[in-house]
């Protein structure tokens, strides 16, 4: 969903739906994990979410009139999806391994997509440059494996909510990135929806005092 999405839909789009996902796992969470659902919480996604749409929005300079409403509502269908993998996957960390976990959903992940992929592999061109070979393995094993590993790790420290959160670190990441590698530059607008960002994220990562 989130491939097809972002082929009939823009980047910019793509990356403002998807940063809903916290929002997603709260009210998720709320209902399938009974997690409270504090002011706290909400503020703090809330302010994360403020501060991601607007970085985005700035280094996008607006949305594109060219996305389609089947785009837009497969990437957020991707991101209701991943919500409810992170509040399923929660449970699962207090009885088995991230590795286990992890090995079974790419397993099971593999099952699924083998239908739609088969009928793709005869338009893969196998003579590629080495540099695309070299970013299709990053994509693999950096952005997909390890990603994944660490999230579920992260699971059995802390909630759905403040695991998901931490999505808004993306869009501050892209623009560090930019800026380091000279194709963006680093002004107040940046530095303040990032400070914001890091103020949600803070906010919803605090832990939760335990009653007496």
């Amino acid at each position: 969903m989130f491939f097809e999405g972002l082929h009939h839909t823009s980047t910019i789009n793509a990356s403002i739906i998807m940063v809903t996902n916290p929002i997603l796992v709260l009210i998720l969470a709320t209902v399938m994990l009974k997690e409270r659902l504090s002011v706290r919480k909400i503020f703090g996604v809330a302010i994360g979410l403020t501060g991601a749409v607007l970085l985005i929005l700035f280094r996008g300079k607006g949305l594109d009139e060219e996305s389609t409403l089947l785009g837009d509502l497969l990437i957020l269908l991707n991101a209701t999806c991943y919500g409810v993998y992170l509040i399923l996957a929660k449970p699962l960390m207090r009885k088995y391994s991230p590795v286990t976990v992890v090995k079974w959903v790419f397993t099971f992940g593999l099952i699924f997509v083998l239908p739609f992929g088969l009928s793709q592999v005869e338009a893969i061109n196998w003579s590629m440059p080495n540099k695309i070979v070299l970013e299709i393995v990053y994509v693999v094993v950096f952005t997909t494996f390890f990603a994944y590993l660490l999230n579920i790790y992260g699971l059995k420290k802390v909630s759905p909510t403040v695991a998901s959160s931490f999505i808004y670190l993306q869009p501050i990441l892209t623009t560090l990135i930019a800026v380091y590698l000279g194709s963006e530059t680093l002004d107040w607008q940046k530095a303040v929806f990032g400070i914001t960002i890091f103020t949600g994220v803070f906010i919803v990562s605090i832990p939760q005092k335990s009653r007496a």
